[in-house]
This record gives structure tokens, C-alpha cells and sequence, in this order.
């Protein structure tokens, strides 16, 4: 079921992310993780537990951590999780990175997008 779930991501990302980076919007990074999830802004912030919302959740708090060099305190405090969740999260997005290939190139995109300034980085 995870796999169809991402293929449909998959699915999505290739047909609509090269529209994307050529108008060049500036778009947030949590809306760019809702629309490829297909979930809303308060269900990424929210702590439902379905898999598709968790997954998303996992990489908005890699994404924060990792590239951003936010704090697990400030990931924490600005998406309404305490420190070890957001450390917990942070793990196991690493951990389906390397082992999903589709999860993989999923975040690979984002940021990519990240870096490209395509996608706004979030500011506190």
C-alpha cells in the first residue's frame, strides 16, 4: 500500500514538477510537501497518525532539521511537537530514505526545489 502511494507521488511529481520550476513560483515548503502528500496544511501539523500524513510529517521535519540547521527545540516548537518526536521523526525519515527508493528521490526533489530557491524556505 506504501508503494502505491508513493508511485502515485512519483506519478505526480514527474508530470507536474518541471511546470513547477519553470514559473518559478515561490511557493512554501509546507505547501509544496501537502500537494505532493495530497493532505492539508493542519493535518501536516496535526498529530494523526495515518501513514500518509505521518510520512509527509517525517520529511517537513528532516527537511527543517537537515538543510534549514534548525534545532529539534525550534522544529519542535514551531510545529507543535516536543524535541524527541521531532528527533524520533528526523531517524526515520533517514531510515526510508535509504531504504525507499521512491521516498528517496521524493526528498532528493524538495530539495533540490530548496536549493534552487523554487520553494521558500520557512522563516520563524
Amino acid at each position: 500500500m506504501i508503494e502505491t502511494i508513493y508511485s502515485e507521488i512519483i506519478r505526480y511529481f514527474i508530470f507536474f514538477a518541471p511546470s513547477l520550476k519553470q514559473e518559478n513560483t515561490d511557493r512554501d515548503l509546507d505547501e509544496v510537501i501537502c500537494e505532493f502528500f495530497d493532505i492539508t496544511k493542519n493535518d501536516l501539523l496535526s498529530h494523526k497518525r495515518n501513514a500518509k500524513i505521518i510520512n509527509a510529517r517525517r520529511l517537513y521535519i528532516y527537511i527543517l532539521r537537515s538543510e534549514l540547521n534548525w534545532g529539534a527545540t525550534k522544529v519542535g516548537k514551531y510545529i507543535g511537537f516536543n524535541h524527541s518526536g521531532v528527533i524520533y521523526h528526523c531517524r526515520k525519515c533517514k531510515d526510508l530514505i535509504s531504504t525507499e527508493k521512491n521516498y528517496k528521490s521524493i526528498a532528493q526533489n524538495i530539495l533540490r526545489g530548496i536549493k534552487d530557491n523554487s520553494i521558500k524556505k520557512p522563516v520563524l
